[in-house]
């Protein structure tokens, strides 16, 4: 956090030298022109030091720009329906990068619990629907056949055997 803070402490001195070298290329070229006297060499100072500012100018903004495009790849992989591969996603040595490969890899963790949870849904699913099938299957026989009572007995047995199966796994859940 403090090398942050550092480096954009920085960024806001450049900016302010930036814009003070500017206004001072302004108020120059201002005097020069009011002035009688020939003084083209400061023009072509004054000219260089323009085009020296917009160079620099261009220069932050591509390197502030760059990682939004990051952010921007990211975001785009993320929403596509394809399989998410971050890896060529190239975020810029700083701390931009920094935010961004942290938030690739708290994505990358979130959708591994996403996938860990809807494995463990899929296993209790079929571990519940199987003791069920048998107490359904076992209730419907007793229901619609005529069974002797040693049948029925065993039949009621296994109910309750599958009902206690059903008990232990809710309790280890």
């Amino acid at each position: 956090m403090k090398k942050l803070k550092l480096r954009l402490k920085y960024q806001l001195i450049i900016y302010y030298a930036i814009i003070i070298a500017i206004v001072i290329s302004a108020v120059l070229v201002y005097t020069l022109q009011k002035s009688d006297g020939n003084h083209e060499h400061y023009q072509y100072a004054i000219l260089l030091l323009i085009i020296a500012l917009i160079c620099t100018l261009f220069y932050i903004s591509r390197k502030l720009t760059k990682p939004l495009k990051a952010f921007n790849d990211f975001f785009y992989v993320m929403s596509s329906n394809k399989k998410k591969d971050f890896s060529k996603i190239s975020f810029p040595d700083n701390e931009y990068g920094d935010i961004g490969r942290r938030i690739v890899d708290t994505y990358e963790q979130l959708e591994q619990a996403k996938r860990f949870k809807q494995e463990m849904t899929n296993n209790i699913s079929h571990e519940l629907k199987t003791p069920l099938a048998s107490i359904k299957l076992l209730t419907d026989s007793i229901l619609q056949y005529d069974m002797d009572p040693e049948t029925t007995r065993e039949f009621v047995t296994d109910i309750g055997n599958e009902a206690e199966r059903l008990n232990r796994m809710t309790q280890k859940l």
